[in-house]
């Protein structure tokens, strides 16, 4: 058998490529929050993944809000939606792939408007007022340094316009970066709405097309603190030595607006203006031309009181690199694909759509912070199905595939044996979480992509009363071991559950509420570690509820209960 599955999987892999199509299209409409279309919008569609190729195009849509862009190429692509007046829906961060039909939404954005006056009750004139968005509109924290901007007129009034739903922070010149000083305000510590520190703002919440008037702040002259030092370490080996360096407030994770290094005499020096007192972390990051090579330093915690601080040096290491092949299998044992009545594979998977992402996983609440506001890297496959993931900093991973459709599964990720000598190089299951230590590359990975994946969707009877969140968690029989093998999703507000791209085989399905401190959404997040994973497979056990995910199939209507 051995003899013939190795030539056996390159045909299918060929078969399967050939049968995408080379061009195609993207399609679909553009809505509001009450579902009317919104006419002559702006879609573009950008290639998702490192070293995509392509121009970005767009597209304005019609009468009936919707739009068509053709002449794409096979690949994983991004959408975003603009018109005049209406921000977009940042929860749509979907992959899109040729034949998609999306909904796209753009929504009337929210206001907050207020006075600022000084101790006299006099209005204070062209000060700048930001407003931070630190949750978003489901409650869930938003970990961003983007701020919107707004400067007081002559009555001392401001108005912040087209906010996404979520909560902010108002604040008086919270810029700590030197150089950027357009008024005799800029060097002062940053004040918080209502007449704040950071430790004690209010937050206010905003909701979409709403006004929030009333956000009145009574401004006190608070001299900012200088926070500086070096960098050193792994620079990039381009001749523009930079180094960004990205500061936040510890007790709430809040990010300031970061600075850059800059070379002075020799020297790679930065330096934070007008900052409040208070605990921070500190952290540099460096890119090799404008790629994910680069290096950066451990996050480093400060505390700022009373006076400025100096020496705060912070040394760059280079950052970690996974690489390897993806193979796409169609497996024999599937039935003939020509009988309708059994499993058939409704659309084919080119390599050039498989978009590999791999997200950090926590170790602690605050860690889950900082790791919130980045960016899962992402990688595109090539013809030869060779990926490389770049810009990875020490800490343990997972991986996630977008899918184009319910057809495939991720069957396992394996690679060679590290064996002294070198006798038996048959790869071995690669154990989740992935740990990687700073500067660590790896390029012996092999994800293999198969056909027949299985789905289910369902409902959770709960009780009318019932307020909290909860997770349905699908607990494979045989595998104890493998974490790729389990699965969770959050259940909707109305009950509803759905899992897709399951590897086919036997499974328990048990529903748990949400626990504080639980990440809903992060595929695989209880089950990657391995106390956890032996609870809820006693848990499961002891429910008893099974579920077979035969290939191809795809389960409708499954009732599941939730028992105390």
């Amino acid at each position: 058998m051995k003899s013939i599955w190795l030539p056996l999987m390159v045909w299918l892999w060929v078969f399967a490529s050939a049968q995408t199509p080379a061009t195609g299209v993207i399609s679909g409409r553009v809505t509001d929050d009450n579902g009317e279309p919104v006419i002559n919008a702006m879609v573009w569609v950008s290639s998702k993944g490192i070293k995509q190729s392509g121009p970005q195009r767009f597209a304005n849509t019609d009468e009936e809000g919707r739009f068509e862009i053709r002449v794409l190429s096979a690949q994983a692509y991004g959408l975003s939606a603009a018109a005049p007046g209406y921000v977009s829906d940042e929860n749509d961060t979907a992959t899109y792939f040729l034949g998609s039909e999306a909904t796209l939404s753009l929504v009337k954005g929210g206001v907050i408007t207020g006075r600022v006056t000084d101790a006299a009750g006099k209005p204070v004139v062209a000060l700048n007022i930001q407003a931070q968005r630190v949750r978003d509109g489901n409650g869930r924290a938003f970990t961003d340094n983007r701020r919107r901007v707004a400067k007081t007129d002559d009555r001392g009034i401001y108005r912040i316009f087209g906010l996404p739903a979520g909560s902010y922070l108002v604040m008086t010149n919270d810029d700590a970066r030197p150089n950027y000083r357009a008024s005799a305000y800029d060097a002062d510590a940053p004040l918080y709405y209502p007449t704040a520190t950071r430790d004690t703002a209010v937050e206010v919440s905003v909701q979409l097309g709403g006004e929030n008037s009333g956000i009145d702040l009574q401004y006190r002259s608070q001299p900012g603190r200088i926070v500086s030092g070096k960098v050193s370490g792994a620079l990039p080996n381009s001749g523009f030595n930079v180094a960004q360096i990205n500061m936040r407030h510890w007790p709430s994770g809040t990010v300031l607006p970061n600075v850059y290094a800059t070379n002075r005499s020799g020297t790679l020096a930065y330096e934070f203006a007008a900052v409040a007192d208070g605990e921070y972390e500190i952290q540099a990051v460096s890119y090799e031309n404008d790629s994910f090579d680069g290096a950066q330093s451990a996050p480093r915690r400060i505390t700022v009181k009373g006076g400025d601080l100096t020496g705060i040096d912070l040394t760059l290491n280079s950052f970690a690199q996974l690489a390897g092949k993806v193979v796409l299998v169609q497996p024999p044992d599937l039935p003939d694909q020509d009988d309708k009545s059994t499993c058939r594979v409704k659309r084919p998977l080119a390599l050039s759509e498989v978009l590999l992402t791999a997200p950090r996983v926590p170790q602690s609440a605050n860690d889950a912070a900082r790791i919130a506001e980045q960016t899962a890297v992402a990688q595109a496959v090539n013809a030869k199905g060779e990926w490389r993931l770049r810009g990875l900093e020490a800490g343990r991973y997972r991986f996630t595939i977008p899918w184009p459709s319910e057809d495939w599964y991720l069957k396992s990720i394996t690679a060679p044996p590290v064996t002294k000598p070198e006798t038996d190089k048959t790869p071995q299951p690669v154990s989740l979480p992935l740990a990687l230590n700073a500067g660590e590359k790896r390029s012996d990975l092999i994800f293999t992509l198969s056909a027949g994946a299985a789905s289910i969707q369902g409902h959770v009877a709960l009780e009318r009363t019932e307020k909290r969140k909860f997770m349905v968690h699908l607990i494979p029989v045989i595998s104890e071991a493998d974490a790729l093998a389990y699965a969770e999703t959050e259940v909707a507000s109305d009950g509803k559950f759905a899992l897709s791209n399951l590897a086919p085989g036997k499974y328990w399905l048990l529903a748990l509420p949400i626990k504080e401190g639980m990440s809903g959404g992060f595929t695989f997040s209880l089950a990657l570690d391995a106390a956890t994973r032996k609870q809820l497979r006693k848990d499961a056990e002891l429910a008893a509820v099974t579920f077979e995910a035969l290939p191809c199939s795809h389960t409708k209507d499954f009732k599941l209960e939730w028992k105390k």
